[in-house]
């Protein structure tokens, strides 16, 4: 789903493959000029419980990962729908690289991909996402 503020800001919301995510996102820790910006260090404890919690009990997140991007450069919207400000359609990311800075849930994401190496069924599970740009 897109969404278009009044200040002209674009939301998207929707689900994605984590794996298709990882290959297009990064994780910011530092301070750069005035841009301060941190997400902890992804820690293997936490991945680990995250497989458990994943793999063992089958369970999903019902919270968003939340990315940003810079422009949108490179981003296509196909729209299906619309509904005032809302725009109901297909979000493609494209090949941009490591476009989409992710802003929370870093280890939910990272989860995923540890629990690939335990089992290859959680390819095809997806998740729920915000980006803006």
């Amino acid at each position: 789903m897109k969404i278009v503020r009044n200040n002209g800001l674009i939301f998207y919301i929707g689900i994605a493959n984590p794996l298709d995510l990882l290959k297009v996102s990064y994780v910011a820790r530092r301070e750069r000029g005035d841009q301060r910006y941190y997400q902890r260090m992804i820690m293997s404890e936490k991945l680990g419980k995250l497989t458990y919690y994943i793999h063992k009990e089958r369970k999903e997140f019902y919270n968003n990962v939340i990315l940003a991007v810079a422009d949108g450069a490179g981003l296509q919207f196909d729209s299906k729908s619309q509904d005032g400000r809302l725009d109901y359609g297909i979000l493609n990311m494209g090949n941009l690289g490591s476009s989409f800075w992710i802003i929370d849930g870093q280890h939910r994401l990272y989860g995923f991909t540890h629990t690939l190496k335990k089992i290859l069924k959680v390819q095809d599970q997806e998740i729920s996402k915000i980006s803006r740009n």
